[in-house]
């Protein structure tokens, strides 16, 4: 999952300068992943959500979830309605998270 579809967005313009910022997960430091990566990787400070844009998406996505949740009444509809969750996150709203972390 990660080489096909995360590693190839990660960076559409490589070269020297390319950096990666990760969060302290275990599977972050694996060999691995740096290899997939092929960037320079900086890590966030341990317990640093407020620097992670990731955190609002999941913020969002709960809110969403809890919004809609009478529809979630079989896994096909809770798999639809994550998927619908996720599609609701515009590229603006995206955006403004990053800002909001100070990137």
């Amino acid at each position: 999952w990660s080489n096909t579809l995360q590693a190839p967005k990660l960076n559409p313009f490589p070269n020297d300068r390319s950096v990666v910022i990760l969060d302290n997960c275990a599977i972050h430091h694996d060999e691995e992943v740096r290899q997939i990566i092929e960037a320079r990787l900086l890590y966030l400070p341990p317990y640093s959500p407020d620097f992670n844009p990731i955190e609002q998406s999941f913020k969002w996505m709960k809110s969403f979830l809890r919004r809609h949740e009478r529809r979630a009444v079989d896994p096909a509809a809770r798999e639809a309605l994550l998927v619908e969750a996720m599609s609701s996150i515009s590229e603006d709203l995206a955006d403004s998270w990053f800002r909001n972390c100070g990137y």
